[in-house]
């Protein structure tokens, strides 16, 4: 069963409409983000998983694009975000359960929300400053994580902190976020699922490298999978991978 004991807000109230979108919410309908949110739920919805009315936590939901996804897949959807007007937007759009939750000071509460399918986090970790942790105790709120993130375009380092906007709301609620590397990332990933998976061919856009061994210019995103129980899709490399199929 879903638990959710420790939210006390405002969830059962839905927000009357915004007499105009704030800005905030405005920054997360521009060409170029629905660009990336286009081509990573296609990329998702061809993975061959099984996303029919499931119970989903979509991590860093931001304007609640993802979550209206899985609301279209029959599923019960719970929406967390750092921002409030944010979350008034989703519950105003949506009518779903959506909570205010800094993913880096109010881990404690992330910790109390267990039960779900699927932990949905894509656009999320790279503005966290606190990556290992996060995944630690996100591992434990469901039985499968779908992560998306953009990475840093070699090797180097581990995290790799970077410093974000936190005016924009589609940035680093704290001002600082980071760039991990794949091979890093991958093992923090194994570290908390028995099952981790590549799928073999990443979402058709310009910031999902097909071959690492290229230099890319642009931000560099991927995409990963941890799970409690494993996944058959012929679509998924239980292997790391280093190039994609086209």
């Amino acid at each position: 069963m879903t638990t959710m004991t420790t939210w006390t807000s405002r969830a059962t109230c839905t927000p009357p409409a915004p007499k105009r979108l704030p800005d905030s919410v405005v920054n997360f309908f521009s060409e170029h983000y629905q660009g990336i949110n286009i081509a990573r739920l296609r990329h998702l919805d061809s993975l061959g998983l099984d996303l029919e009315g499931k119970r989903v936590l979509d991590l860093g939901a931001g304007i609640g694009d993802h979550s209206l996804f899985y609301r279209m897949k029959g599923c019960d959807v719970t929406a967390l975000e750092g921002r409030s007007d944010l979350v008034d937007f989703i519950r105003y759009r949506l009518g779903i359960h959506a909570e205010t939750c800094d993913m880096e000071t109010d881990l404690d509460l992330l910790a109390a929300t267990t039960g779900f399918d699927i932990v949905h986090c894509y656009g999320l970790l790279y503005h966290l400053a606190n990556p290992a942790r996060f995944l630690a105790v996100a591992a434990r709120c469901g039985t499968t994580m779908l992560l998306e993130t953009i990475v840093a375009p070699d090797d180097r380092g581990e995290a790799n902190l970077a410093d974000e906007d936190r005016f924009n709301a589609t940035q680093a609620l704290s001002g600082h976020g980071c760039r991990p590397n794949r091979t890093w990332l991958y093992a923090e990933m194994k570290k908390h699922f028995p099952h981790v998976y590549v799928p073999f061919h990443q979402p058709r856009h310009p910031q999902f490298p097909r071959d690492w061994a290229t230099k890319n210019d642009t931000h560099s995103r991927i995409v990963y999978i941890g799970s409690h129980q494993p996944l058959r899709s012929p679509a998924l490399s239980t292997e790391f991978l280093t190039s994609y199929r086209p």
